[in-house]
């Protein structure tokens, strides 16, 4: 085998290897949930890694802000 073959081989499994890295970490992973609130708002955050939404409410003006990407037909939103 020669050396230039070796090393051609060489890189294309290593590509080969952090491509597939990359698609793991793109896929689901566990939840990550983050809730915080005051007297001016409530937000909500979630992100499993298929579904990502964060959901607001303005308790002063009473606007809500949902923005969601992903199959997120599994997740409840706590609304005010």
């Amino acid at each position: 085998m020669s050396k230039t073959f070796a090393s051609a081989a060489s890189a294309a499994v290593l590509a080969f290897v952090l491509q597939g890295s990359a698609l793991a970490q793109a896929g689901p992973h566990p939840p990550q949930v983050k809730q915080e609130w005051n007297n001016d708002h409530f937000l909500f955050h979630y992100d499993d890694g298929t579904c990502h939404l964060e959901y607001e409410y303005n308790f002063k003006d009473g606007n809500m802000h949902l923005d969601k990407h992903g199959d997120c037909s599994s997740v409840s939103i706590p609304h005010f």
